[in-house]
């Protein structure tokens, strides 16, 4: 009998205290803004789904489904903004990233903030920036939006990077034995491009971004609209650098072709069998040769006399050397 009624006392104790804490609970944010299923898990284990005013008590996750989003600000003057297959644990002054990516915005000043993941923890104030994890890498990224803060190894709190607006940094577990890389500059592209993944870039970001140069062609205008797959045409009277005006008019003139006059040619030879040979005073184009315009005719006339001398003092040539001539002379008298 005294057994059972200290069974019972002890029961009933562990229910009061257990009753009292749920009823004490603390609560540490609000929620402002819900799309598609949302859901949190209460300190009790009960899992609820999350509208719009509701209150999360501290120790409570939230786990946001993959088309879905939700907003919700702390009483520290600081707004969490949550994308799809995100989870994320609500403690007092801090919270921890176990899965996806969240944007926070603080104006607080006073009381120092934090965030943790699996391996990096983030301190910041007033500031502005998205952290991510992922669970297969295991990787850990922050990038900073306004503002400062610091990152370190959620193990080595001493060794710490002080980031400012425009930089980004990874704690990989296996790079650098788990310390945060240094912080890299990134640009406004990839900045909008981060937030666009949440809600509609906020203005003042987008006035202040600076655009992105990129090197393109002068002579070509990139607001011609055309479709997906069109071939465009681009006129240009534009000649080459390497091409001199002078010459560009140069080559743009036609070119004459020299023009044929029929001449006679006769040729001069050792024999009268040599006909002479007359040009055709019409000649066919296929039978046109093109001649330099340097390349003067040559006129050849066919001369009796002068072959009759030419074989009056071939015969008068002696056939044989003076020695040799006086050697057969000389046998011829014998």
């Amino acid at each position: 009998m005294k057994t059972s009624i200290t069974k019972l006392k002890t029961s009933f104790l562990v229910m009061t205290l257990t009753l009292s804490s749920v009823s004490f609970a603390k609560v540490v944010a609000k929620v402002t803004e819900v799309k598609g299923n949302v859901f949190a898990i209460l300190p009790e284990g009960k899992t609820v789904k999350i509208t719009p005013n509701f209150h999360l008590d501290e120790n409570s996750e939230i786990l946001v489904s993959e088309d879905g989003l939700v907003t919700f600000y702390d009483y520290y003057d600081t707004t969490y903004h949550l994308n799809g297959s995100s989870h994320i644990k609500m403690l007092d002054k801090s919270a921890h990233l176990k899965s996806g990516k969240v944007w926070i915005q603080s104006t607080h000043t006073n009381t120092p903030l934090s965030l943790i993941t699996a391996n990096a923890h983030v301190d910041y104030w007033k500031s502005e920036f998205i952290t991510s994890f992922d669970q297969n890498s295991g990787k850990s990224q922050v990038m900073v939006v306004g503002g400062d803060l610091d990152v370190s190894n959620i193990l080595e709190k001493n060794i710490k990077y002080s980031l400012t607006a425009g930089a980004f940094t990874v704690v990989d577990p296996d790079h650098n034995e788990g310390q945060p890389r240094r912080p890299t500059t990134i640009g406004p592209d990839s900045l909008n491009k981060a937030l666009a993944e949440f809600k509609a870039i906020p203005k003042d970001i987008l006035n202040n971004s600076t655009p992105s140069m990129k090197r393109s062609i002068a002579s070509v205008d990139e607001n011609i609209s055309s479709k997906k797959g069109e071939i465009i045409f681009i006129h240009s009277s534009r000649a080459p650098a390497s091409v001199e005006p002078k010459a560009k008019k140069m080559s743009m003139k036609r070119v004459q072709k020299p023009s044929v006059t029929p001449v006679v040619v006769r040729v001069i030879g050792v024999s009268d069998s040599v006909p002479s040979l007359v040009v055709s005073p019409t000649p066919s184009k296929a039978e046109v040769m093109r001649v330099p315009a340097s390349a003067q005719p040559t006129v050849m006339t066919h001369d009796a006399d002068f072959n009759q001398s030419l074989d009056s003092a071939t015969g008068k040539q002696p056939k044989y050397p003076s020695e040799v001539q006086k050697l057969i002379e000389d046998l011829k008298s014998f």
